[in-house]
């Protein structure tokens, strides 16, 4: 008697682990999908730069306008990253530069300060033209809509400033990515 109930409970426990791997097999599978699907048809690219999402600045602000002048506002905007993608790629070089001259033998300091100040006159340089293209696209604005846009601003900066501000009064450190 204690022969069949071994074997029964043998069996049963081969059955119970069979279902338990099934079950494991199928909850894999599913979170395998879900991590690939959020991976093929999630939305890529980050909020920052010109990349990601273009809710920022005077592009941002186009969206609570009319769509007549939505579109005209946009297309000043976009004529205006036409003429700045040149300058970035002149910063970037200039910080590529001012890199080498890190690993260059001998080092000379003379010489990472002097490629120093082409980074900072680049960087100077695009940013003269981005608030420049701002200046251009605010002038085309109604008044209204610069008062508009001065509340827009105002009302999107903050959340920057009060982090920049609790940070530098020894709160939380900002993520490093």
């Amino acid at each position: 008697m204690t022969s069949d109930n071994v074997v029964a409970s043998k069996g049963s426990g081969c059955r119970r682990l069979r279902l338990a791997l099934i079950f494991s097999l199928a909850l894999n599978a599913l979170i395998i999908g879900a991590v690939g699907g959020a991976l093929l048809f999630a939305r890529h690219g980050h909020g920052w730069g010109w990349h990601g999402r273009k809710d920022f600045g005077l592009y941002g602000f186009a969206r609570t306008l009319p769509q007549d002048r939505r579109d005209v506002i946009r297309t000043a905007i976009k004529d205006g990253w036409t003429k700045l993608k040149p300058l970035r790629k002149d910063v970037w070089s200039a910080r590529k530069a001012a890199r080498k001259t890190l690993t260059d033998e001998p080092f000379e300091e003379a010489k990472l300060n002097a490629a120093l100040d082409v980074v900072v006159a680049a960087d100077a340089d695009y940013k003269r033209t981005k608030m420049a293209i701002f200046a251009d696209t605010a002038a085309k604005l109604t008044d209204g809509e610069r008062k508009e846009l001065y509340e827009w601003l105002e009302h999107h900066g903050k959340r920057h400033k009060y982090r920049r501000h609790r940070w530098r009064n020894g709160g939380d450190k900002p993520s490093t990515r």
